[in-house]
C-alpha cells in the first residue's frame, strides 16, 4: 500500500498493493500568540503579529496565512463553514499551528467519549485524495495541529490507485495533532514519517476517526487510522533492546519514529493504528469498535518490502467488536496484532459480543519476517502481556509459532527475571498540557 504524495521530499513507503505548540485545557479554550493578523476576501494579507485568520478554509487561503508567517512562526485560525477542496494540499513548515474555529474530535475516556460538533469542516471532494495538510519540521521546530474536521467523499469501487491522507508529517520533533474528527479517509487518517536529518516525535490525542464508505459495499479494505514509519530507516539500524524503548520516549534510538495516541475514539477501521520501518507506537486510553475488516485493531508489522516496525506499548484501550460486522472477510476479530518486533501489551478490555471464541482473538503473536523471509532479526521477541480482560473471544493465537518464556511472556518484565523494571511515559503527554 502507498502513501502518495505530490511532495518530492518525502518517498513513498507503503506498496498499494498491501499495505506548537498551543495548548488544550480546561473551559476548551485556545492559547492565542502574542497579536492578530486579518486576511481580507481578496487574499491580502495584513500582519500585526503572530496571529493569522484566514479568509476561509479554502487551501490558498489557508496557505496564504500560512506563508505570511513561515519565518517568524505563529497560528493560523481558521473560520467556521464547510470548505470543499479538489485534492489540493497545504504545506505547513515548523513552527506554525492551524487552529479550527472550535473543538472536534472526543474528550477521550476521561469523560466518556462525549464528541464534539465540528465547525470548521474541510471537505476533500475529488480524487486522487493527495495528503491535505502536509508537515514538514525539518527545521526543527514543533507543529499543532486542532480544532478541525477532514473529511472525505465515501468511496466506490476498488482499491487500486485511490489514496487519501488527512494529514501527512514528513519530519517534526513535537508534533501534536488533538481534537480533529477524520471521516472516510480512504487510506489514513495519519501518516507520520521521519527524515534522514530529523526523527518525529510527538502525540495525536483526543480525535475521532470513523470510515463509514466501508459499510457501503465498495470492497474497500484500507482505512487506516494513524501510522508512523521512517523511510530512511535501514536493517542495520535495528537495535534489539527493548529496553532502549520502553517508557522512554525522548531517548529512544536514532531513527525511531515515535507515535503517541491516547484518548482517541476509532469506527470501521483497518487497523486503529499501524506501524513500519523502526517506529514505536504508545497506544493508550483509546477506544476502538466496529473494526472492519478485522486485521487487528492495534497492529504493528513488517514485509517484504520494508523493514518491520520496532514495536509498541499498548495499554488501558477499550476495544468492542460485533463478529456479525467482519464474518464476510473470514476472519474474526483481533484486538492487538504483533507481527515483528516487540510489545508491552497490558491493562487492556476487548469484549466481542456475542461470543466469537476460537476466532476472535485478544492477541495475535504473527511472523512478517516468516512469509517474507528478509529480516530475521525483528522476529517477535522480549514481548510482555499481562493483567488484560476479554470477553467473548479467545486469549492468544500464536500463528507465529514463539516460545513463551523466551520470545514472549504471560506477565509484566521484572528485575529479577528480565534485568530490567518497566514504567510508561506520564500521562498525560505533556505536549497535551502546554499552554
Amino acid at each position: 500500500m502507498a502513501v502518495k504524495t505530490k511532495s518530492p521530499r518525502f518517498p513513498a513507503i507503503l506498496l498499494i498493493t498491501i499495505i506548537f505548540i498551543g495548548g488544550f485545557i480546561g473551559g476548551h479554550a485556545y492559547s492565542l500568540l502574542m497579536s492578530s493578523v486579518t486576511i481580507s476576501s481578496s487574499g491580502q494579507i495584513g500582519q500585526t503579529g503572530n496571529d493569522v485568520y484566514a479568509a476561509s478554509g479554502y487551501p490558498n487561503d489557508i496557505q496564504a496565512a500560512v506563508n505570511s508567517i513561515s519565518l517568524s512562526g505563529g497560528t493560523v485560525h481558521i473560520p467556521a463553514g464547510t470548505f470543499n477542496w479538489n485534492h489540493q494540499s497545504v504545506n505547513i513548515p515548523g513552527g506554525v499551528n492551524i487552529m479550527g474555529a472550535s473543538p472536534a474530535g472526543c474528550n477521550g475516556h476521561e469523560a466518556n467519549w462525549t464528541s464534539y460538533t465540528a465547525t470548521t469542516i474541510l471537505h476533500n471532494s475529488a480524487p486522487p485524495f493527495y495528503e491535505m495538510f502536509n508537515i514538514d519540521g525539518s527545521n526543527g521546530k514543533p507543529v499543532r495541529i486542532s480544532g478541525i474536521q477532514f473529511e472525505c467523499d465515501p468511496l466506490t469501487g476498488g482499491d487500486d490507485g485511490v489514496n487519501g491522507v488527512a494529514i501527512l508529517v514528513e519530519a517534526c520533533i513535537n508534533y501534536r495533532i488533538d481534537h480533529c474528527t477524520f471521516i472516510n479517509f480512504p487510506q489514513m487518517a495519519v501518516y507520520v514519517g521521519s527524515s534522514n536529518s530529523v526523527t518525529s516525535r510527538g502525540v495525536i490525542d483526543h480525535c475521532v476517526v470513523d470510515n463509514p464508505y466501508k459499510l457501503s459495499g465498495s470492497g474497500w479494505l484500507w482505512g487506516y487510522g494513524f501510522y508512523a514509519g521512517n523511510d530512511f530507516f535501514k536493517i542495520e539500524d535495528w537495535d534489539s533492546d527493548i529496553t532502549h524503548f520502553a517508557g522512554r520516549y525522548d531517548n529512544m534510538p536514532y531513527g525511531t519514529t515515535v507515535m503517541v495516541v491516547e484518548d482517541c475514539h476509532f469506527s470501521r477501521c483497518r487497523h486503529a493504528t499501524d506501524g513500519i520501518t523502526g517506529a514505536w507506537g504508545i497506544i493508550r486510553f483509546n477506544l476502538v469498535d466496529n473494526s472492519i475488516p478485522p486485521y487487528g485493531d492495534i497492529d504493528s508489522h513488517g514485509s517484504a518490502s520494508w523493514v518491520s516496525a520496532r514495536g509498541f506499548e499498548v495499554y488501558n484501550n477499550t476495544m468492542i467488536q460485533t463478529p456479525a460486522d467482519d464474518d464476510s472477510y473470514g476472519n474474526g476479530d483481533i484486538a492487538v496484532r504483533l507481527r515483528d518486533g516487540s510489545g508491552l501489551i497490558y491493562n487492556n478490555t476487548f469484549i466481542v459480543s456475542p461470543s466469537n471464541t476460537g476466532r476472535a482473538y485478544f492477541i495475535y503473536l504473527d511472523d512478517d519476517d516468516d512469509y517474507y523471509g528478509n529480516y530475521p532479526i525483528t522476529k517477535v521477541s522480549q514481548t510482555y502481556i499481562w493483567s488484560n480482560t476479554y470477553t467473548g473471544s479467545s486469549f492468544l493465537n500464536n500463528r507465529g509459532g514463539y516460545t513463551q518464556n523466551v520470545d514472549y511472556f504471560l506477565r509484566a518484565p521484572t528485575q529479577a527475571q528480565d534485568g530490567f523494571t518497566y514504567a510508561p511515559y506520564t500521562y498525560p503527554h505533556p505536549l497535551t498540557l502546554q499552554s
